[in-house]
């Protein structure tokens, strides 16, 4: 029931962003506005189960990359950094834009917990780089506050609508920077299909 609830919470936030009501909800999924409430206390609530289960399914999925045999240290990297879940189908940038306010209007402690979660299992896996000598030596909690702090900034509508460019393209052109810099070299001369 519960992800029945969140999968028409997902439908809900597509159709009609944070301003969806559990009313509606509710007549989604068929099930009264108290049974909501059994699930989830509070709209809020249910908004942060939604994304509580979407980056712990993105974060199965670094650990599954970073566990491939197959896949070379770098190979690895690119996909650790650009993991992306598929549990729910992706909403637009402007629907991701108004969840991202929706929580930034609120103090919610858990839901930095789940963030520092999934950056730990990325800075885990850049220490293995270093150790390993497959990356470079860098200041991990720089390279961290410039994903998060970078991160924050493409995620702004109209930075988007002026570039004409989506979050997830935004996010791969940064990620391109981080891995391979500005200076060009012939094993990172790749050009990025726009």
């Amino acid at each position: 029931m519960r992800e029945r609830i969140m999968m028409g919470a997902v439908e809900e936030i597509r159709e009609k962003g944070m301003k969806f009501t559990m009313s509606a909800l509710a007549r989604r999924v068929g099930v009264s506005k108290r049974s909501l409430y059994e699930h989830f206390e509070s709209k809020e609530a249910l908004v942060y189960s939604i994304i509580e289960a979407i980056l712990e399914d993105a974060n199965k999925k670094r650990l599954a990359v970073i566990a491939d045999e197959q896949l070379t240290y770098q190979e690895k990297l690119k996909k650790v950094l650009t993991t992306q879940s598929t549990l729910f189908s992706p909403l637009d940038d402007k629907k991701c834009i108004e969840i991202k306010r929706f929580f930034c209007t609120r103090s919610i402690k858990k839901l930095d917990e789940i963030f520092e979660k999934q950056y730990l299992i990325v800075t885990d896996f850049l220490e293995l780089g270093v150790k390993t000598r497959e990356i470079r030596w860098v200041y991990l909690p720089v390279f961290e506050k410039m994903i998060r702090g970078t991160m924050n900034e493409i995620v702004d509508y109209q930075f988007l609508a002026e570039n004409n460019v989506s979050v997830d393209k935004a996010r791969d052109y940064m990620i391109d920077i981080l891995i391979y810099g500005l200076i060009p070299h012939e094993s990172n001369n790749i050009e990025i299909n726009n």
